[in-house]
């Protein structure tokens, strides 16, 4: 409980008194209302959803109703990604820009996160929305005036998390992380650690200009660490390196330039639970990608739609079949352990191993 109550300096500046905590011990989600009126016409928030997880569209449309009484109300576009036969969820709801993808059978078992992202944030930036914030749906703004810091934030920053700090609520090994601080707020000080995850935002002309109106989307889920990444020149012998999804080579490690303005909007995010952190097996996942695909880049190519598919279909099929093996399991995957399942995997069906 030590790492809980190291975080309450990080509540305090975002105006937070203490630690959430219901009468048994658990953290509780947040939700600090506002009589602000003011108006908001240059910011967009971006959110997306694909998949048929009940856990996480519970989640999901928990922390979207408080999202949708935000103070002022942001532009919000939700970019929703199913196959044709399946359900869409968020189509009717109000008060949104609601942006329908499908999903082909090519795409099927691919992450599609940041790309989903990409589709929302240039339907924004024709709108004339010079502001963009992106946030994971199943997660929340403790203040419902979160948009007049954020919305600051951008006169001195090209690229922000919009949190100081996020809390899981509602499950145990939640607790057990307590109040992670953000990547924004540690580049302030120099430091390049912090939590990549939650949230994002930056500016339409960053977005357009320097990541050429795509943020990096990985086969597996990485693209926001090796977002953060690529603000600053790195080594490829770094330790972070081993959670990226492909070998980086010298060349794959040149930060952009000139280096962005980078800091934070003052808020707390509350991520709101769908089952055990452990199972998640991000660090599996990364070395089943750098198996399938080592090469940095490759997996991911781009329908016309922005919708992305597996570029290497014989190794996408290989890259599903391991990460269903993973999922199904339910149980943590040591990257040791997965790296060599997907090899035997690779090597049954005849394709070559690096």
């Amino acid at each position: 409980m030590n790492q809980l109550f190291a975080g309450n300096h990080l509540l305090a500046q975002a105006g937070i008194g203490g630690i959430p905590l219901d009468e048994n011990g658990s953290l509780v989600p947040l939700y600090i209302s506002s009589d602000i009126e003011a108006s908001n016409n240059d910011l967009a928030l971006i959110g997306c959803w694909y998949g048929q997880d009940d856990l996480r569209l519970s989640a999901t449309m928990t922390a979207l109703e408080w999202t949708l009484k935000s103070k002022p109300f942001p532009k919000i576009y939700i970019v929703e990604a199913a196959k044709k036969e399946c359900k869409r969820y968020f189509s009717e709801i109000k008060d949104i820009t609601y942006i329908q993808r499908e999903i082909r059978p090519e795409s099927e078992g691919i992450w599609m996160k940041e790309a989903l992202w990409s589709i929302g944030a240039r339907e924004a930036i024709k709108d004339g929305y010079t502001k963009l914030v992106f946030i994971d749906l199943d997660c929340s703004f403790v203040h419902q005036n979160w948009v007049v810091k954020v919305s600051e934030s951008f006169k001195k920053y090209d690229v922000i998390s919009p949190h100081i700090c996020y809390y899981m609520s509602g499950q145990i090994d939640g607790i057990k992380k307590g109040v992670m601080v953000s990547k924004g707020y540690m580049a302030l000080s120099g430091n390049p650690r912090g939590q990549p995850g939650m949230g994002l935002g930056m500016t339409a002309d960053f977005f357009t200009n320097k990541l050429n109106s795509f943020i990096p989307n990985f086969a597996d889920s990485a693209g926001d660490t090796f977002f953060w990444l690529s603000l600053r020149d790195f080594s490829p012998s770094s330790p972070i390196c081993k959670s990226i999804s492909h070998v980086m080579r010298e060349e794959d490690c040149v930060g952009i330039k000139p280096r962005p303005k980078i800091g934070h909007g003052g808020q707390v995010l509350v991520h709101h639970p769908h089952g055990l952190i452990a199972n998640r097996n991000y660090n599996a996942r990364a070395w089943i990608t750098r198996e399938c695909f080592p090469r940095f880049r490759d997996g991911v190519a781009y329908f016309s739609d922005g919708m992305p598919y597996f570029s290497d279909a014989e190794r996408g099929e290989i890259f599903k079949k391991a990460m269903g093996i993973v999922k199904s399991s339910n149980r943590f995957w040591s990257w040791e352990e997965a790296s060599i399942m997907c090899r035997k995997l690779l090597q049954d069906a005849g394709l070559k191993t690096y």
